[in-house]
């Protein structure tokens, strides 16, 4: 018998405290700062999408994404 349980740790989810500028162009291209805590430091683990839009992301720290 196996068990599909998740075991939820909130100490592990990043949290969001603001998202710099609050607006851009609806063509695209605006550079765009998201701030909080627990993004961690690898690019390759973050994705960041706005209305279904993947986004390139150019760095990451523990409490900042660009």
């Amino acid at each position: 018998m196996t068990s599909d349980t998740i075991d939820f740790q909130a100490a592990l989810t990043p949290t969001l405290s603001a998202i710099s500028p609050r607006f851009g162009s609806v063509l695209g291209g605006t550079e765009v700062t998201i701030t909080g805590e627990g993004f961690g430091t690898d690019v390759a683990l973050v994705s960041v999408k706005f209305d279904d839009r993947v986004c390139t992301v150019s760095a990451v720290i523990a409490t900042e994404i660009v």
